[in-house]
């Protein structure tokens, strides 16, 4: 499996908005918190989140939630070659 590059599959942060407001799964982290932790439209101060100034001083960054594909082990088996 390859690593990604650190900026790979960031989003800015009106695309952000965007998709949750869409109903899409976003994820932030920053300097302060670099772990990524799910963000919650009815949980943000939109004045704050777009505020361009916190988050360059934040290094706040956002991403698409990763989605987990799990394989039907069936599924597997009928593809196999005979």
């Amino acid at each position: 499996m390859s690593q990604l590059h650190p900026t790979e599959g960031l989003i800015s942060v009106a695309e952000a908005l965007r998709a949750m407001a869409c109903g899409r799964l976003v994820q932030c982290t920053s300097k302060e918190f670099p772990i990524w932790k799910d963000l919650e439209i009815t949980n943000i101060n939109a004045k704050k989140f777009i505020d361009e100034e916190r988050i360059n001083k934040n290094g706040f960054k956002y991403r698409y939630k990763p989605s987990q594909i799990s394989v039907n082990d069936e599924l597997i088996q009928m593809k196999k070659p005979q």
